[in-house]
């Protein structure tokens, strides 16, 4: 494959949200079970579906519509370059159909009861239109039947002009202008071994289908493309779980759900992640009655006078207390309790979706060889160091 093709078959691809594999000619786009892989390294391109480190899917037996649509677009792509050089070579020898030569009439006078339109160019005699016909299709020239028979003859001789009467008061030299005007056409007509030009070929017209789904494909490939991007925990810059996986994506990293739970009470998911021969778990559990005491404080912290009292460790909210939330409707004052309810039910409606995103944003972080803790983590073992410490100087 050259150059040039692989550079627009790259062009498509990154359109179509595939990432290019840091030092290699390899797209992807996804991930495992169901990363699409577009290998250019191959001639023609390999197309297909990784569903693990060992296991590779054809695309036209991974029943996924999007990497077969891809996989016809790249090899349609991929042929039209390839016998385009062909094409341009077979219209380059074309050259255009030989032209016959204007007739002239006989300067002869012809035999009773005979007419002859023609003369034979050797000898200027006249000649009819069969025997003017056969003769170019043989000889490329009009003879006559003398003429084809001895072909030795001089050169024909050019019948003299007519004097011009001395009363005309035309210029002598208007003939020859007209003669050198005539010149160049000539010239023009009987050049050969000029390439054609080729015309673009226009693509086939649209039915109102389709181009709505173009405009679908583009929309959706502009909020893929536009995802991902870094927030602030503790004043520093941390990159959200969408830019994560595309990083992961370029290093060839997959990823696997080994296990995922949710009850009542909490969600549990397990996850591994694959870099070669390496790889590595990690384990998210959401636990929703802590959750809902975290939010629960989160409220109180910016609304102390909701709070009645504590029984134990759980906060107790007034019965009637209200929270001042900014909604669609503008500034409102919402009751405290119906508030964190549904904060909680729509966390449990998620919770097993993102406990799997980020069990899968830190088993990439730690292939990258990247701190995949939470702020909360690292503030405990370093809790954890600073015990161990003095109770070695004791």
């Amino acid at each position: 494959m050259d150059t040039k093709t692989r550079e627009k078959i790259e062009v498509l691809l990154k359109k179509a949200g595939f990432t290019k594999v840091t030092g290699k000619n390899v797209f992807v786009a996804g991930m495992v079970p169901n990363m699409r892989v577009v290998n250019l390294e191959k001639d023609p391109p390999e197309i297909g579906i990784r569903g693990s480190a060992q296991q590779w899917i054809e695309a036209e037996n991974s029943g996924i519509a999007a990497i077969q649509d891809i996989k016809t677009e790249v090899l349609n792509l991929y042929n039209q370059e390839v016998k385009k050089p062909a094409e341009q070579v077979k219209s380059s020898v074309e050259l255009p159909p030989p032209q016959e030569e204007p007739p002239m009439k006989s300067q002869e006078p012809a035999s009773a009861g005979e007419s002859h339109p023609f003369v034979c160019s050797a000898c200027l005699v006249g000649i009819s239109a069969e025997q003017r016909s056969s003769s170019v299709k043989e000889h490329k020239r009009a003879l006559c039947e003398k003429c084809i028979a001895n072909p030795a003859q001089p050169e024909p001789i050019k019948p003299k002009e007519e004097p011009k009467p001395e009363t005309t008061k035309e210029p002598v030299k208007e003939p020859k202008k007209e003669k050198e005007k005539k010149k160049p056409m000539v010239k023009d007509e009987t050049k050969t071994n000029v390439p054609a030009v080729q015309e673009k070929a226009q693509p086939p017209a649209l039915n109102d289908q389709q181009i709505d789904d173009l405009i679908e494909r583009a929309k959706a490939r502009k909020f893929a493309e536009g995802q991902g991007s870094s927030y602030k925990v503790q004043g520093k810059e941390r990159p959200d779980s969408a830019m994560i996986q595309k990083i992961s994506n370029e290093a060839c990293i997959s990823t696997e759900i080994l296990f995922a739970e949710q009850t009542d009470s909490y969600s549990h998911v397990v996850t591994r992640g694959h870099l070669g021969d390496t790889y590595v778990d990690a384990v998210v559990h959401h636990d929703f009655a802590v959750e809902f005491q975290l939010k629960t404080m989160e409220i109180i912290e910016k609304n102390p006078k909701i709070l009645d009292h504590y029984e134990g460790n759980i906060p107790v909210i007034k019965e009637g207390a209200t929270i001042t939330k900014r909604t669609d409707r503008g500034v409102e004052q919402i009751d405290a309790k119906y508030y964190l309810v549904h904060a909680l039910l729509s966390f449990k409606k998620f919770s097993l979706r993102d406990a799997a995103t980020k069990s899968a944003a830190i088993v990439q972080l730690k292939l990258l060889n990247r701190d995949a803790r939470d702020p909360e983590e690292v503030k405990s073992e370093q809790g954890e160091r600073d015990l161990v410490e003095k109770n070695k100087r004791r």
